[in-house]
C-alpha cells in the first residue's frame, strides 16, 4: 500500500477522539453534578465537563459506546435525550436529539455556577 493510500484509508475510519469533530455550537465549561441514564439501566451521577445547546461532555467510569442513547437530567429540568458522539478514555461527548434553547442553557449555568 502506498503512503497516500494508507493516509486515505486511515481518514476513512471514524474517530472517537473529540479533537477531530467540528463543534456546531460553542461549549461552556461546567462543573456540577447531573444524572445520566442508559436505556434499561438505573440513573447514575456524573459531573459535567462542558455544556452547549447541542450537547455535553462528561467523565464516566464505564463509557458507553458511540451511538448509545442516553438521558441527561440537569438540575431543575426534565431528562434530555442525547446520543454519544465520541468517547476517549473515560470522557464522552453526546449530542442532544433536540437542542437546548440558549436561554435555558444560560439559566442552568447561572444556577449551578
Amino acid at each position: 500500500m502506498t503512503e497516500s493510500a494508507a493516509v486515505d484509508a486511515a481518514s476513512a475510519v471514524p474517530s472517537t477522539d473529540e479533537s477531530h469533530t467540528p463543534r456546531r455550537t460553542e461549549r461552556t465549561p461546567a462543573d456540577f453534578p447531573v444524572s445520566l441514564r442508559r436505556q434499561g439501566l438505573q440513573r447514575f451521577s456524573v459531573r459535567l465537563v462542558d455544556l452547549s445547546p447541542g450537547g455535553f461532555c462528561t467523565e464516566v467510569d464505564d463509557p458507553p459506546r458511540v451511538g448509545t442513547t442516553l438521558w441527561l437530567t440537569l438540575p431543575g429540568l426534565a431528562p434530555m435525550m442525547a446520543r454519544v458522539a465520541w468517547a476517549t478514555g473515560f470522557r464522552i461527548g453526546a449530542e442532544f436529539t433536540t437542542p437546548m434553547h440558549p436561554s435555558v442553557l444560560q439559566s442552568v449555568i447561572d444556577r449551578n455556577s
